[in-house]
């Protein structure tokens, strides 16, 4: 059996990490727009970090996201819905994708999420 990563521990430290992230993206939704006053938006990783545990830390790895679209995300996620999934990634805006496009492309196993990526949804 081949070596599997190490699942990435929450430490203490990621609670100011993504605190750091809502701060330098001003606590705006990357996919909305929005800019919620009572709760924080969610730092929430692309690459999950179960299968990319090297990248929890890693900015390019996130979108913030206010609480109803990462309640979209997380419900695609949890369903297995990669339709919904690939979707959601498809219709961010495309400066957001362009900004994570080679990223994504030299990570990511998942052809569809790199299309989505580069072309958008159709």
């Amino acid at each position: 059996m081949p070596n599997q990563p190490q699942a990435y521990k929450v430490k203490g430290s990621d609670q100011k990490w993504r605190k750091g992230i809502r701060q330098s993206r001003e606590n705006t939704c990357e996919r909305c727009s929005e800019s919620p006053e009572i709760e924080p938006c969610h730092a929430h990783h692309i690459l999950t970090t179960k299968e990319y545990p090297h990248l929890a830390k890693e900015p390019l790895n996130v979108i913030l996201l206010c609480e109803p679209c990462h309640g979209k995300f997380t419900k695609a996620e949890q369903t297995f819905n990669d339709g919904a999934l690939l979707e959601l990634y498809g219709n961010l805006p495309k400066a957001f994708r362009k900004s994570r496009e080679n990223f994504i492309t030299e990570y990511s196993l998942w052809i569809d999420l790199i299309r989505m990526f580069v072309l958008g949804s159709p």
